[in-house]
């Protein structure tokens, strides 16, 4: 155990202790990435033309937003993002020849979110995200590719996400408590202790 006169120094990474120092290697939590996004997913919701055919559509709803996970992923440059699986629920409500109906499909969600630059090297990283308020659509239109028609619908949702990692950290102690020396910080990289 130290003492009250004892001097202590942080640095990532290791450099060998000065003089009358002792060092000690702990691995810290910390968060290496936190980002959040507005994502636009086209939604195209398919139709049969010979059973329904749309003059236009009339409003657009999601709902059941769900994310089934997420997974860190690196490009050639470097840049890091995070991986979001999911799915959503979107509805169209059209009007065709012979009334209104209602257009129902479950849509695949998979988009990649960047990551700022990290600031050190860590380890066994975990990804988490999650979603941050209700999914919002925009006005539906009709689209048509060769003979097929789809009601293409944008759906707005916010993504947050987190990494956190495990770095190595070395604690420098001064091993005689009677030579005082002022305590210092040696490297760029402070803890995250959020």
């Amino acid at each position: 155990m130290m003492g009250p006169a004892t001097q202590v120094a942080v640095t990532h990474p290791y450099t060998p202790p000065p003089d009358g120092m002792l060092v000690v290697e702990t691995i810290l939590p910390v968060v290496s990435g936190r980002a959040s996004q507005r994502l636009e997913i086209l939604c195209n919701l398919s139709l049969d033309r010979r059973a329904r055919y749309p003059e236009r559509v009339l409003g657009t709803h999601a709902t059941a937003a769900r994310l089934a996970g997420a997974s860190l992923v690196t490009d050639s440059t470097g840049q890091r993002r995070i991986m979001v699986e999911g799915e959503l629920q979107v509805f169209a409500w059209c009007l065709g020849r012979d009334g209104t109906f209602v257009l129902e499909e479950t849509v695949p969600i998979q988009r990649e979110v960047p990551l700022p630059p990290g600031d050190g090297e860590t380890r066994n990283e975990r990804v988490t995200v999650e979603l941050v308020g209700e999914p919002s659509c925009g006005p539906g239109t009709i689209v048509r590719n060769g003979e097929e028609l789809s009601v293409r619908v944008p759906v707005f949702i916010q993504v947050e996400g987190e990494v956190v990692g495990e770095r190595r950290v070395f604690a420098y102690a001064q091993s005689n408590p009677n030579t005082l020396q002022p305590a210092s910080w040696h490297g760029e990289d402070d803890p995250d202790y959020d």
